[in-house]
Order: C-alpha cells, then structure tokens, then sequence
C-alpha cells in the first residue's frame, strides 16, 4: 500500500508517538513506525512474485546467468579462438548467435560450444 505523508503523520498521531515535527520527511516517518512495531516492511513495500514462465522459455532464463563457452578453430590457420559467451562471440566474430548455438560449419571456422553445466 502507498503511504502519503498525510497518511503517516496521522498513523502516528493516532499511536501518540512523538519524535517528529512537519520538516520530517517520509523516510525518516517510515523508520518510525517500522521501529514503533506499528507498520511491517512488508506491508510498506509488498514482495512481488515472479511470474511463472512457460517450458518452451525456461531456458533463456539461464543464459545470461550460465554463459557456455565458444571455441572458434579457423580451418586455415589452425588458430583456436575461445569467447567466454554465445553473446560475446557472436558480437566478435559477426555471426548470430542462431548460427553459433547450431555449430554450422563453413569454409573457415569449426565451431564448438560447450555444455551447459548448472550446479
């Protein structure tokens, strides 16, 4: 619930707790009521749930979070390159991340990702 400042001065003008003149902001009115036991935190500021997520999405969610490895090795050359994420290597090298996740091979690179190891 939002609190105006109207709201908490007659919260504690109700409680008859002083310690407050009209200068006092809302902060300062708020750590009052939380250490008088009249208002909760929760109350003050409510814990949002996290929305469920669809199975066909659940693992995007751990991308960011648990990057995998990406080796690049150029066929030419025989240089082995390594990106710490798809994100990472896909932006260096010009490729989409779409190409890079199905390991196409060309006439340049072979590409190689490594699993996905979530403890």
């Amino acid at each position: 619930m939002k609190y105006t400042i109207k709201d908490l001065r007659q919260l504690l003008a109700d409680n008859a707790i002083t310690g407050y003149n009209v200068r006092t902001c809302k902060p300062q009115l708020l750590g009052l009521l939380f250490e008088k036991g009249i208002l909760r935190h929760e109350d003050v500021f409510p814990i949002k749930k996290p929305e469920p997520i669809e199975p066909q999405y659940e693992h995007l969610r751990t991308l960011r979070a648990h990057p995998r490895q990406v080796t690049f090795t150029d066929l030419e050359t025989g240089q082995v390159t390594t990106y710490d994420s798809m994100h990472q290597a896909a932006k260096m090298t010009g490729y989409t991340r779409y190409r890079i996740n199905k390991q196409e091979r060309d006439d340049k690179y072979v590409i190689s990702v490594a699993k996905n190891e979530i403890c």
